[in-house]
């Protein structure tokens, strides 16, 4: 078996070329399950004004703190960066590598990124209750499976949420 070891930030020459985070963003759209189409067009428009500003704005204070280190390590954030932070949330949060490597192989990296990204803003919040953030992640895999898991109406919600507190 396989261990993910987290990235250290570094970019080595068999890397992928880098993407801007548009066109990383808009790949999601084939990995995220949509609904009708009333919810298709507000996805849309989310996804449309998804920058990483707006998706570093959803994160817990903890995965903030680890892309500032990206951000000063590197100078920007993209959205690879967002990975490395996932990756290094991973044992803060007792999500087992085996439970990432699952989202990581039916997922995409990216989702993935995206429904530990989702699983950390819950655990922060104090309103509401995740009693294992592994489980919480493995569920969405299974979510995935099913076809039920709608990880743009979580980044949705998360939004809906962060706007009321302000």
């Amino acid at each position: 078996m396989d261990v993910i070891q987290p990235v250290m930030g570094r970019r080595d020459h068999d890397d992928p070329p880098a993407r801007g985070p548009r066109a990383d963003l808009k790949s999601l759209v084939e990995v995220i399950h949509e609904g009708g189409e009333a919810s298709k067009a507000h996805k849309s428009k989310f996804i449309q004004n998804l920058s990483c500003d707006r998706l570093y704005g959803l994160c817990s204070e903890e995965m903030k703190m680890w892309l500032d280190i990206e951000r000063s390590r590197c100078g920007k954030l993209d959205f690879h960066s967002f990975v490395i932070a996932a990756q290094k949330r991973l044992p803060e949060l007792g999500i087992h590598p085996s439970a990432w490597e699952e989202a990581v192989g039916l997922l995409g990296e990216d989702a993935a990124m995206l429904c530990v990204l989702i699983t950390d803003a819950k655990v922060a919040d104090p309103e509401v209750t995740i009693l294992s953030a592994g489980g919480y992640l493995r569920g969405m895999v299974r979510a995935h499976r099913t076809g039920s898991l709608n990880i743009m109406g979580s980044l949705i919600g998360l939004n809906e949420r962060s706007r009321r507190r302000k």
